[in-house]
């Protein structure tokens, strides 16, 4: 059986075929209860019964507020209580962002452009990551800040390493080519037209 089907034997259609009898037809379905029906309270509490005589509330015997039998705050003892930071071996947390993440990061920035001119970015792209790594280092012991600098600093010269790798690279094989005789041949096969045809 499943939600929302009558059950077996009712096909449907206009006529009762063994399944729920029609609504209409006075038969069947429950019995009325016993009594009249409805919710009958027992035999002699009806209802809402009002307080006792001298009713409302009755405050605690004994009296209001009492103090605490101990008298009151008590401090804590001597040498207990709360401890300074870093008192379980932390390293003590320094103020300040590491100097070696910003280098990192300005080395790294300067990395990328530095990679069109050939060297340059392979010079700074190898300072940027290992000032990123020693940064890195050195805010896990110290406690410093600077974190995202010193990962942007290796992140940037390693594209600025790997940018200018590949530039020094095709200027080695084109200079390679043009020493070749085949890139001679090239370089005349080339008309030259700076100066002016008469």
């Amino acid at each position: 059986m499943s939600y929302g089907q009558p059950p077996s034997g009712n096909q449907g259609g206009s006529g009762n075929q063994g399944g729920y009898p029609p609504q209409d037809s006075g038969q069947g379905g429950y019995p009325p209860p016993a009594g009249g029906g409805g919710y009958q309270p027992p035999a002699g509490q009806g209802g809402y019964q009002p307080p006792a005589p001298g009713g409302g509330y009755q405050p605690p015997s004994g009296g209001g507020y009492q103090p605490p039998p101990s008298g009151g705050y008590q401090p804590p003892a001597p040498g207990g209580g709360y401890q300074q930071p870093g008192a379980y071996g932390a390293p003590a947390a320094s103020s300040g962002t590491n100097i070696f993440a910003i280098i990192a990061l300005v080395a790294g920035i300067l990395s990328l452009p530095g990679a069109c001119v050939g060297w340059g970015g392979v010079i700074l792209g190898i300072a940027a990551i290992i000032l990123g790594i020693v940064a890195m280092n050195q805010m896990k012991a110290r406690g410093q800040g600077g974190r995202g600098l010193a990962i942007g600093g290796i992140i940037t010269g390693v594209i600025g390493l790997l940018l200018g790798g590949i530039l020094l690279a095709i200027g080695a094989a084109a200079l390679g080519f043009l020493n070749a005789p085949e890139g001679q041949a090239f370089l005349t096969a080339i008309p030259l037209t700076l100066t002016p045809q008469p």
